[in-house]
């Protein structure tokens, strides 16, 4: 994902009353690793998700 922000993601404090705060703990509890990359553009950010057991990959 490639942002506009040169900023660094940060976890927001979740609150199920309240929208928003939840995407960045999300990606990092669902990847295997995740990479931030700045650049002069802003940054981009790369998510390693595991493929679940038995899925083949095509292509």
């Amino acid at each position: 994902m490639d942002d506009p922000s040169s900023l660094q993601p940060q976890s927001l404090p979740m609150d199920a009353a309240k929208p928003g705060g939840f995407g960045w703990h999300l990606v990092q509890d669902l990847s295997a690793g995740v990479r931030v990359q700045v650049h002069p553009a802003g940054k981009t950010v790369t998510a390693i998700v595991p493929c679940p057991t038995g899925v083949m990959r095509q292509g």
